[in-house]
């Protein structure tokens, strides 16, 4: 999870960027840059100011590529047939 620091991290960078960085409204998010189970840090240089709405846009577009990136490191071929021999439980992708 989080460290004890994230509240007071957000609020700072709340403070200090009061608009989302892709459409003006105001900031209701700290996104990280580089994901933390990336080893992303929480250093400003890391996290960008979003609203909601493109914080979600966000969060879908990264789901994709990072689905995309998992049928490109596996195969699609083998997704398909491991989805095919174990059909009933969640799939892969």
């Amino acid at each position: 999870g989080f460290g004890r620091e994230w509240p007071y991290i957000q609020k700072a960078m709340r403070m200090r960027y009061p608009c989302c960085a892709i459409c003006g409204k105001p900031t209701q998010e700290i996104h990280h840059i580089r994901p933390r189970f990336l080893k992303g840090e929480d250093i400003p240089s890391n996290l960008i100011p979003l609203c909601l709405i493109c914080h979600d846009e966000v969060h879908r577009k990264l789901d994709k590529l990072i689905d995309q990136a998992i049928v490109d490191a596996i195969g699609k071929d083998v997704i398909d047939r491991f989805n095919a021999e174990n059909t009933g439980q969640t799939k892969l992708i």
